[in-house]
C-alpha cells in the first residue's frame, strides 16, 4: 500500500490542528459570548426590577404627605373649628384634636399655632408636648408654614401643605393649614391666622405596611444609605434629605438564572452540542424572565382573595377602553357594593366573609360577559366593565342577574347567609370623561343606590353632584344645629293592647333646619349623623332633653333609642349616670331602647354595658327585633326588660296570610324567657285586635297617637286629671 508522502500528512495534521484549534477557540468565544450575554440580560432584568421598586416608593411617599394633606383640609375648612379656635375655646381644641392623638389612625400628633409658629395647644399620643414645634420637628416645621403664609399672601387661601420631618419619634409626616370658615362673611386677617398641624408618625409597621402594599418586601427607614441596599432619599419641605428608605434587591434575573444553570452547565459540557445549547439556555431563560415578569403584572392587577382583576387592574383597562371607544360601543362601568357583609362579617368572622367573597366573585363571573372585566375594588366592593353597542340596557340586564343571583342564600360552612347589592352605573358617554371620573360617577350612584334603600339599582345622574353638595351643606347645618342645641323631641304614646291606658312615652328626634327653614325627616338626619360621627352628640343631647321633660310625667315611662355607636362606647352608662344626675330623672321611668346591630361586634362588651346601666336602674328594651342576624341568641344572652316586634311584621298583617301565626311565634319565643312585647306602628283596629290575640301587652303606633310636643303630653295629661276629678 503506499504511504501518504510527508507533505500530506503534515498538511492534514495540520488541519485536524487547526480545526481543533479553531473548533476550541470558537467554543471559547462561544463560551465568552453566552457568559456576556447571561450575565447582561440578568443584570438588565433586575436594573428594571430596582427601576420599578424606587418610582413605586417615590409615588408612595407622595401618597403619604397628600393623605396627611387630605386629613389637614378635612380638620382646618371646617366652621365649627374657625369659630372655636378663633374665639381661643383651648378646651375644644383640646377635646377635638389633642385628646384624640391617643388613639386615632390618622395622626397622632396635634398643635395650634400662631402666625408665628407660637403654640396654643401642643399633643402628643394624647399627652401635652413639652418641646416647641421648632425643637419637635426641626426645620421643617418653619419651612412648611412659611410655604402656607407666602401662599395666602399671593391671595391663595386654604392651601394645605405637608412634609417629612425626623422627631424624637423618627420619621413623622407633617400637614400644616390655616383654620379658615366657608363663610365667607368671616375673613380672618393673614397675621391674626391661626394654623392646624397634624403628624403621624411613620413607625416600623406603617413602613412595612407601604412595603406590602406596592410590592418592595424588607422596606425600612434608615438615616444613611446601607451598602448593598436600593435605597429612595425622603426629604423634608425644604429639599433636605432627612434619610433613606431602603429595601433589598429583589434580583430577579439572579433567580431565573439559578432554574437555568444546571441546562448551561450540561450545554457548556457537551462541546459538540455548544451552540445548540446556547439556544436552548437563551430559550429557557428567556422564557423564566418572561414567566417572571407575567407572574409580577398579575400580583400587581389582580386580587389575591378573589382572583379578580383589582383597582390598579381596571384603572390600566378602563382608561385604554376609554381611548379606543367608538359611537358604536360605549364603556359603561357597574360598580356595586354588598348589603349586609358587614354584619356577616361581625357575626360568623372574616374566614366567612372571605369565603363570601369568593362566592359573589364566581358569581359575578358567571353572570357577566365574556369580554367585559370583573373586579374586586376592596373589602366588599367590585366592578364590573364592559363595552357594548346598547351599553345602558346591557349593564341594566345585568345590575338586573346580579339582584336575581344575590336573592339566593348562599350556604358558607353551614351556615345561610344572605346579603344583598347597592349598584351604581355610569356610561363613559361624554366627551374628555376619564376613567377615575367615570368610577367617581358609578361610585356616587352606587350610594345613592343605598340610600334609596339598599337592594337597589341607580343610574348616575349630573343631578347627584348637587346632591351630594347638598349632602355637604346638611352635614355643616346639622353639625350647626347640634352645636347650638336647635334639636327638639316629640313623643308617641305608648299604650296598655286591653286598656289603651297610656303606659309610656318614646322619645324621638326632629329637626327644623334654621338656614333652610325645612323640616328634615329622622330618616335623613339619623343616618347622616351616624355616617359624620355626629351620632352621639346628637343622641345624648335627646336623652338630656327627654329625661328633662319626664320630670313632668312622674307616672308614664319614656323610651330613648340608642344608636349602635352610642352604645359600643364604653363610656356610654357614665354619660347616662351623668345626664340622669343633671336632670333629676327617675332612672326607673327610663328604657333605653338598641338594636341588635349594638350587640353583634363585641358582644361581652354589650353585657357589660347592660349590667351597667341596669346597675343604675334603666331597663333594656331590644328595638326592631327579627330584623338582625341572631335575635333569639341575644334573648338567651341578655336579660332584656321588653321587646319591640320590628313594624314590617305589623304592616304584613295587611298582605301576608301566615303574618299573624309569625307574630304569634315571636310573642310566644319572648314569652319563653319572660319578656313582654310592645308592637310597633299600630294603625289601624283590625291590627290592634289581631296583635292583641298574639299576646302583645303593649302598642305604639297612629291608632293610639301621633309623635306630639311636650306641651301637648303636659295639656292631655292636666286634662286626663280633671276629668277624672270632675267623675267624682
Amino acid at each position: 500500500m503506499l504511504q501518504p508522502a510527508p507533505s500530506v500528512r503534515s498538511r492534514k495534521k495540520a488541519l485536524i490542528l487547526g480545526s481543533i484549534a479553531g473548533f476550541l477557540i470558537l467554543t471559547v468565544a462561544i463560551s465568552v459570548i453566552v457568559g456576556f450575554s447571561v450575565r447582561f440580560v440578568t443584570d438588565n432584568a433586575n436594573s428594571l426590577d430596582n427601576d420599578r421598586s424606587r418610582s413605586t416608593i417615590g409615588a408612595a411617599l407622595h401618597d403619604v404627605t397628600a393623605r396627611m394633606e387630605g386629613i389637614t383640609r378635612d380638620n382646618t375648612f371646617w366652621d365649627v373649628a374657625a369659630a372655636e379656635v378663633y374665639k381661643n375655646n383651648v378646651e375644644w381644641m383640646v377635646d377635638s384634636w389633642g385628646l384624640t392623638t391617643a388613639d386615632y389612625p390618622l395622626y397622632d400628633e396635634a398643635l395650634v399655632v400662631e402666625s408665628d409658629g407660637t403654640p396654643i395647644i401642643a399633643y402628643a399620643d394624647g399627652s401635652p408636648m413639652t418641646a416647641s414645634p421648632a425643637q419637635h420637628y426641626g426645620p421643617a416645621f418653619t419651612a412648611l408654614l412659611q410655604k402656607v403664609k407666602l401662599s395666602e399672601a399671593s391671595g391663595k387661601d386654604a392651601l394645605m401643605v405637608s412634609s417629612f420631618a425626623i422627631t424624637p419619634k423618627g420619621l413623622t409626616v407633617v400637614g400644616i393649614g390655616a383654620v379658615l370658615s366657608t363663610d365667607v362673611n368671616l375673613k380672618i386677617a393673614h397675621d391674626k391666622r391661626r394654623y392646624l398641624v397634624l403628624a403621624r408618625s411613620q413607625t416600623g409597621s406603617h413602613i412595612t405596611a407601604i412595603g406590602t402594599e406596592h410590592v418592595v418586601p424588607g422596606l425600612r427607614f434608615e438615616l444613611t444609605e446601607t451598602p448593598g441596599l436600593i435605597s429612595h432619599p425622603v426629604t423634608d419641605s425644604a429639599g433636605t434629605t432627612l434619610g433613606y428608605l431602603t429595601w433589598p434587591a429583589q434580583n430577579p434575573g439572579h433567580m431565573s438564572f439559578n432554574r437555568v444553570a444546571p441546562y448551561l452547565s450540561a450545554a457548556l459540557a457537551l462541546l459538540g452540542l455548544l451552540i445548540i445549547g446556547f439556544f436552548v439556555f437563551s430559550r429557557f431563560l428567556v422564557r423564566d424572565i418572561n414567566r417572571d415578569r407575567l407572574m409580577a403584572q398579575h400580583k400587581s392587577t389582580h386580587d389575591p382573595l378573589s382572583g379578580l382583576l383589582n383597582r390598579s387592574g381596571i384603572f390600566s383597562i378602563l382608561d385604554e377602553m376609554i381611548s379606543t371607544r367608538t359611537s358604536n360601543k360605549v364603556p359603561a362601568l357597574l360598580y356595586l357594593d354588598l348589603d349586609g357583609f358587614k354584619e356577616v362579617n361581625d357575626s360568623y368572622g372574616h374566614a366567612v366573609g372571605d369565603n363570601l367573597i369568593r362566592n359573589v366573585s364566581s358569581g359575578l363571573l358567571d353572570l357577566a360577559p365574556q369580554t367585559a372585566h370583573v373586579s374586586r375594588l376592596g373589602g366588599d366592593e367590585f366592578a364590573i366593565l364592559l363595552s357594548a353597542d346598547h351599553a345602558r340596557d346591557e349593564a341594566g340586564r345585568i345590575a338586573a342577574a346580579i339582584h336575581r343571583m344575590l336573592k339566593e342564600p348562599f350556604n358558607i360552612d353551614g351556615r345561610v347567609i344572605v346579603v344583598g347589592a347597592s349598584i351604581g352605573i355610569a356610561l363613559a358617554d361624554s366627551p374628555g370623561i376619564t376613567g377615575a371620573e367615570l368610577i367617581r360617577q358609578a361610585d356616587l350612584a352606587m350610594y345613592r343606590a343605598k340610600d334609596s334603600g339598599r337592594g337597589r339599582t341607580s343610574f348616575y345622574q349630573t343631578g347627584f353632584d348637587d346632591e351630594r353638595t347638598r349632602l355637604h351643606q346638611l352635614e355643616a347645618d346639622l353639625r350647626q344645629a347640634i352645636v347650638a342645641d336647635e334639636l327638639t323631641v316629640a313623643y308617641q304614646p305608648l299604650v296598655d293592647a286591653k286598656t289603651s291606658m297610656w303606659h309610656g312615652v318614646e322619645a324621638l328626634a326632629r329637626w327644623h333646619n334654621k338656614r333652610t327653614g325645612e323640616i328634615v325627616g329622622p330618616d335623613i338626619f339619623i343616618a347622616l349623623a351616624e355616617r359624620t360621627g355626629l351620632i352621639e352628640l346628637l343622641g345624648l343631647q335627646i336623652l338630656r332633653k327627654a329625661l328633662a321633660d319626664s320630670r313632668n310625667w312622674p307616672d308614664l315611662k319614656i323610651s330613648v333609642n340608642v344608636s349602635p355607636a352610642q352604645f359600643r362606647n364604653p363610656a356610654f352608662s357614665d354619660h347616662v349616670a351623668r345626664i340622669l344626675a343633671e336632670t333629676g330623672a327617675d332612672p326607673k321611668l327610663l328604657i333605653l331602647e338598641i338594636t341588635e346591630n349594638s350587640l353583634v361586634r363585641k358582644p361581652e362588651r354589650a353585657r357589660q354595658i347592660v349590667k351597667a346601666l341596669k346597675g343604675l336602674g334603666v331597663s333594656i328594651s331590644l328595638d326592631d327585633f327579627g330584623s338582625g342576624f341572631s335575635s333569639i341568641g341575644y334573648l338567651r344572652q341578655f336579660d332584656f326588660d321588653r321587646l319591640k316586634i320590628d313594624r314590617s311584621f305589623i304592616s304584613a298583617l295587611d298582605r301576608e296570610a301566615n303574618a299573624p301565626n309569625v307574630i304569634q311565634a315571636t310573642v310566644a319565643l319572648a314569652n319563653a324567657f319572660n319578656i313582654p312585647v310592645t308592637a310597633e306602628g299600630v294603625e289601624r283596629e283590625e291590627q290592634a285586635a289581631l296583635l292583641r290575640l298574639t299576646g302583645c301587652d303593649q302598642f305604639q303606633g297612629f291608632l293610639f297617637g301621633k309623635p306630639m310636643t311636650a306641651n301637648e303630653i303636659n295639656r292631655i295629661l292636666r286634662d286626663s286629671v280633671i276629668e277624672e276629678v270632675s267623675a267624682a
